[in-house]
């Protein structure tokens, strides 16, 4: 009863402008009434902080736009853990450490603020925090999704797409095409240069015809549309033949311009379809063994407006990369490395990426309610995984060391894909968007976009459960730029959620960065030795007895958007297989250092 007393005076005080002492216990100990901050007890404890009281809100920002139209979440820091908080009148949990996160109803339209009072003792500091609130919703007016134009629209129309200038002259530029209605996770890669049909322009995007059945959305940006009445030449394709390298074994089709292609991934077999093309020479259908150790054979067929090949290997698929040169389309089957199942791990290449890049323009990360930032918070953890990685035999390409080195989020996977890694973590943290309850969706989550890259996720993923001791939000696939490259597997990590108090105060600790890291790596263990298992069984391990080496972009090239990423080598070794695998270095062979372009 005492108690409700106390809550009535506070939320009396909390309704007056000014400053106002009041007669409360002193502040040597938490504010009776305070509604209990959930804590996980299997996270590092939170220090207490007893500093003088200041209300700093994170989130959401100053007169910036809640999207939400019921509740939402706020968080930031009052600067000590004995003080209680009240926002628009209601009791708001407070973490030993100062730190707050409230899920509250958003703020009335008239004020269309957050009215904040942090009371310690006999002190009360206030602060209105103004925000914007969406226009009301017109009910009279039913939600209509507008219909995308018929294909009649532009009938005659064609376009050729021209594709992204941030990665230029290099297999990875390539124009995205997102299907309509939106699966939500499928995508078309393109290769510029393909030439579609216009069904019609909504907004910023153009809808373009890839078959009969198939319609995807390309941004005006990476299409030139033809004038009215252009007829694009047929499109031929020849015979296909199969090329046997070391690092791949390659399907070969001889195009007269580059198709609209998808490919598909189940286990060991592989199809890609080709659209809108006419075989000139075509192979006969059915199945066909090869003499290649990888492909045990291929199948093909012709639809009414496509030709698709079937591809079965001898292994679960690794990794494949869809080029158009030289007049040929192109499919890179790329060979497993060969593992050594005692160290699986030993001479592979693995890229860490630590998530987001300071740049302006694109997403700078998530922050915390003590304002700790995701692309900060993460570093660490990548480092020790790096340093771990190492220990284990593996070589460690970096695309960032520090929080504000700024490389373009796109030129991350193209930086890996063109070192030739085996596998990439991009590691992050979480955040939510408005309107969802902080308290009960958080957790671990792990992501992947092709189906071969799934099973690293997957364990991965179960790494993290076991280590980081947080609710299981799955291993599930995402469209997120950098685990979209086919020629390696790639998963991102969100390990925890940086807006709940006890989570970001673990992102601080060395405990919590080990377990995280150590996380990655053994899921990246586990997954090297599971492929071991599927190797021929006289594979040749190779000695590696050279040191595992970490490199990473220079000062140079992290502001570099466009051209060729550069990383320092300090290994002869690895200076030599570097430049086997196309590389360019500006040092003599077996100099010491020596700063590397990739390219294909």
């Amino acid at each position: 009863m005492h108690n409700l007393r106390l809550l009535s005076l506070l939320a009396a005080v909390s309704a007056c402008a000014p400053a106002t002492r009041i007669e409360v216990p002193s502040p040597t100990g938490p504010m009776p009434g305070r509604p209990p901050a959930p804590v996980n007890p299997s996270l590092p404890a939170i220090p207490l902080v007893t500093g003088p009281v200041a209300i700093n809100v994170v989130y959401p920002t100053a007169n910036s736009l809640v999207a939400s139209r019921d509740s939402n979440f706020i968080f930031g820091s009052i600067g000590n853990g004995n003080a209680a908080l009240f926002i628009n009148g209601q009791p708001a949990p407070v973490w030993p450490n100062g730190a707050f996160l409230a899920f509250l109803p958003v703020p009335p339209r008239e004020t269309s603020a957050y009215d904040l009072v942090a009371v310690l003792g006999r002190d009360t500091t206030r602060l209105t925090h103004p925000v914007r609130l969406p226009p009301p919703p017109d009910s009279a007016a039913p939600v209509v999704t507008p219909p995308l134009p018929a294909p009649a629209d532009t009938a005659a129309r064609y376009g050729i797409l021209v594709g992204p200038t941030t990665v230029s002259n290099d297999t990875d530029r390539v124009v995205t095409g997102q299907p309509s209605p939106d699966p939500n996770v499928v995508r078309y890669f393109l290769f510029p240069g393909t030439v579609v049909r216009a069904a019609g322009v909504v907004g910023s995007e153009t809808v373009v015809q890839i078959d009969s059945s198939i319609r995807v959305r390309v941004a005006n940006t990476q299409i030139q549309l033809q004038p009215p009445g252009f007829a694009p030449p047929p499109l031929s394709i020849g015979r296909d033949t199969t090329i046997s390298y070391g690092e791949s074994v390659d399907l070969v089709v001889p195009a007269t311009g580059p198709p609209a292609y998808y490919v598909t991934v189940d286990g060991s077999r592989l199809s890609v379809k080709l659209f809108g093309v006419t075989p000139f020479a075509p192979r006969t259908e059915g199945s066909r063994v090869t003499a290649d150790p990888l492909l045990k054979s291929i199948s093909v067929a012709h639809g009414s407006t496509y030709t698709e090949y079937i591809l079965d290997l001898a292994r679960p698929v690794f990794g494949y990369q869809p080029l158009f040169e030289n007049g040929n389309f192109i499919l890179k089957i790329r060979r497993p490395p060969p593992i050594d199942p005692a160290a699986p791990l030993r001479g592979l290449l693995i890229a860490i990426d630590p998530g987001h890049p300071g740049i302006e323009g694109q997403a700078p990360g998530a922050a915390g309610p003590t304002s700790l930032l995701e692309r900060a918070a993460v570093i660490p953890v990548a480092l020790r995984a790096r340093d771990l990685l190492i220990a284990r035999g593996a070589n460690v390409l970096m695309t960032k060391t520090e929080a504000e080195q700024a490389v373009d989020l796109n030129m991350r996977p193209t930086m890996a894909r063109r070192a030739d890694v085996h596998a990439l973590v991009s590691i992050h943290y979480n955040a939510f968007p408005d309107g969802v309850n902080p308290f009960e969706h958080n957790g671990t989550s792990t992501y992947s976009f092709h189906a071969h890259s799934g099973r690293l996720a997957q364990l991965v993923h179960a790494e993290m459960l076991k280590n980081l001791h947080l609710r299981d939000l799955g291993a599930r696939r995402a469209n997120f730029a950098v685990v979209r490259p086919p020629w390696f597997p790639a998963v991102l990590t969100e390990g925890a959620f940086m807006m709940l108090p006890d989570q970001e105060n673990a992102m601080k600790t060395a405990e919590f960065q080990d377990a995280y890291a150590r996380s990655i790596v053994d899921g990246l263990e586990q997954y090297f030795r599971e492929l071991a298992a599927s190797q021929p069984s006289a594979t040749v391990i190779p000695s590696n007895r050279s040191e595992p080496v970490a490199y990473a972009p220079g000062p140079s090239a992290a502001s570099e958007t466009v051209g060729q990423p550069k990383a320092k080598v300090c290994n002869p070794l690895k200076q030599m297989v570097l430049r086997r695998r196309g590389a360019s270095l500006d040092t003599d062979p077996g100099a010491d250092c020596g700063e590397v372009a990739f390219r294909r």
